[in-house]
């Protein structure tokens, strides 16, 4: 079914459709923002959890190897001196970090992030408008689109939990607009825009083209041939050319074998849920269904029923072309992951076994970006056949309930967080030289750590995980007796260890120059020995192995194992430590 026709407005209305829907962008964007912006120079909006670290540190390595004209693809500085492939191990999805260079350099890597969290909503928001009024909702519908892109709860959700990449849905959304226009029409500039649009989509995130191509040939069911053919032929030659930077690389690898961590797919095709993969690392598949293994539940989360996204659902029923009933179906099929109430689901599985890049979507629930989009189609097409005296008031009740039911689910206002490092810690990257930060595999703020020290690490992202961590690390920490002994003693200061000087030799050689103690990241051992009990048994059980510490605070302990770190020894010791927030 065409779309309506967008309305003739009357000249009076043209200024106020231009500047309301622009506003509207930008006042929910510093809603999003929420407490962070009483300083956002200081504050980040979203929560300090596992995924904010690794963003954190996505952001600030983009900007350290973009300065210093290296690869951002090969990071040497973690798992050091083997280094981390981004791209076959995270994904070629820097495009964020890189835009957001500029904010960076002029006021600092919070604001920068803040820029990047507000960016998302208000771009969001005006490309739902942009459609909306395309397809001829008016001003209703326009403003309604942006309340309902701008803060869904799929882009809220990531937001919270540092993942501002994933919520960028501006590029996916304009795609499927003009990938619709192009089958509809045959316009060739139409195709054009799409295929930029798609790929640019990949590089922001390497599945949301993806979704896209696949709602692009859901949409060309009962097209005309001839223009359906020419778009999605243009549309899809078009965007693997420019993604062919981040294609080739990763379709040689994956041919290969040296994508890591792919999914147990023989085994879920057989039907055996096991969520082990091939080097017998976990595997948390996160999903729309609450019997996912991960699903997406937290204090900050959101479920898919509720009043507010069932009257948009309504409307896309009334007003959306079945075509686009076919996407969200789609988009819901993906995003239940592989066993929904404990069946297997064919579309999942079946897209997994035919697109090798599917073996690493242990997201599917990122799928449900395509019932935004059927959402603006579905507003759009349902007001556009509402008397023109009633829109207003059916936007406002189904605005309304949007933003009463984000509200009541907690997902509004975001919380804030500050990074923070023990204020003398710039002095471990001074002399020069890589390090390891302990307790070993605790959690990811040594991330956060290296965004100050500038100095390659064995720590790694996800440095716990039997699948993403080098190979040669691996048998580093299983074969040599110091770094096995260094690794051991945080988590049991009791433990016998044993090692030689060759060993600790050997470590020396790789480039290692220093060791940081983190007290507070020291957990207790089942209720029988405090944290505080098992930090001071650590500290002295580590002076065989590393020597006293150059530098001891409260909060941090640096040793010097093989010598130097001059400019720590320089600043002294003292009973207490004091963190700074970044910048």
């Amino acid at each position: 079914m065409p779309p309506s026709p967008r309305p003739a407005l009357p000249r009076s209305d043209l200024p106020r459709q231009g500047a309301l829907p622009l506003l509207l962008a930008l006042v929910l964007g510093l809603v999003v923002l929420g407490p962070a912006l009483a300083n956002p120079l200081s504050w980040l909006a979203g929560d300090a959890t596992v995924d904010s670290h690794g963003s954190w540190w996505f952001q600030w390595w983009v900007a350290h190897a973009l300065v210093a004209g290296a690869s951002p693809f090969q990071a040497d500085v973690l798992f050091h001196p083997w280094g981390k492939d981004i791209l076959t191990h995270t994904g070629g999805n820097l495009l964020d970090a890189a835009a957001i260079l500029p904010v960076r350099l002029a006021f600092g890597p919070a604001a920068a992030w803040n820029a990047l969290v507000c960016g998302a909503v208000v771009t969001n928001a005006l490309a739902a408008g942009v459609w909306a009024r395309r397809l001829g909702g008016g001003l209703a519908a326009v403003l309604l689109a942006e309340v309902l892109v701008g803060l869904h709860p799929f882009v809220l959700n990531e937001l919270a939990h540092g993942r501002p990449t994933q919520a960028i849905l501006a590029p996916l959304l304009l795609a499927l607009a003009y990938g619709d226009d192009a089958m509809r029409t045959g316009s060739a500039r139409a195709a054009a825009a799409s295929a930029a649009l798609l790929a640019l989509s990949g590089w922001i995130y390497w599945y949301a083209a993806s979704f896209g191509a696949l709602a692009l040939c859901v949409l060309a069911i009962g097209r005309p041939f001839g223009p359906r053919l020419r778009a999605l032929v243009g549309i899809g030659l078009g965007s693997l050319l420019l993604c062919a930077p981040l294609v080739v690389p990763l379709a040689l690898a994956m041919a290969n074998g040296d994508v890591p961590g792919l999914l147990p797919l023989d085994r879920w095709l057989a039907g055996v849920q096991d969520y082990t993969n091939a080097q017998g690392g976990s595997v948390q598949v996160s999903t729309l269904s609450p019997t996912g293994i991960a699903g997406l539940h937290s204090a900050r989360g959101w479920a898919p029923e509720g009043v507010a996204l069932g009257l948009v659902g309504a409307l896309a029923v009334l007003g959306a072309p079945r075509r686009w009933l076919a996407v969200a179906l789609l988009g819901a099929a993906i995003a239940v992951g592989p066993f929904p109430l404990g069946l297997r689901n064919p579309v999942y599985l079946g897209l997994v076994a035919a697109l090798p890049p599917y073996e690493r979507l242990y997201w599917p629930v990122r799928a449900v970006s395509l019932l935004a989009a059927v959402g603006v189609v579905g507003i759009a097409t349902a007001l556009a056949r509402i008397p023109e005296g009633r829109r207003a008031l059916v936007a406002s009740v189904v605005g309304v309930a949007l933003v009463g039911e984000v509200l009541a689910r907690g997902a509004l206002p975001l919380g804030r967080w500050r990074p923070e490092v023990p204020e003398d810690v710039r002095c471990v990257g001074v002399d020069g030289g890589a390090g390891l930060v302990l307790p070993y595999g605790v959690d990811q703020l040594p991330l956060v750590w290296q965004t100050v020290l500038e100095a390659p690490m064995l720590n790694g992202m996800a440095e716990r995980s039997a699948s993403l961590v080098p190979a040669e690390q691996k048998a580093l920490r299983a074969d040599n007796g110091w770094v096995r002994a260094v690794l051991t003693v945080p988590a049991d200061p009791r433990a016998e260890v044993a090692w030689t000087e060759a060993e600790k030799e050997a470590v020396r050689a790789l480039g290692y120059r220093w060791v940081v103690l983190r007290p507070d990241a020291m957990v207790e051992d089942g209720g029988r020995i405090s944290a505080t009990s098992r930090a001071r048994a650590a500290r002295r059980a580590l002076i065989p192995l590393l020597g006293a510490p150059v530098l001891e605070r409260e909060d941090m302990s640096v040793y010097a194992p093989w010598g130097g770190m001059d400019t720590c020894r320089a600043l002294g010791t003292s009973p207490t430590g004091a963190s700074v927030g970044l910048p």
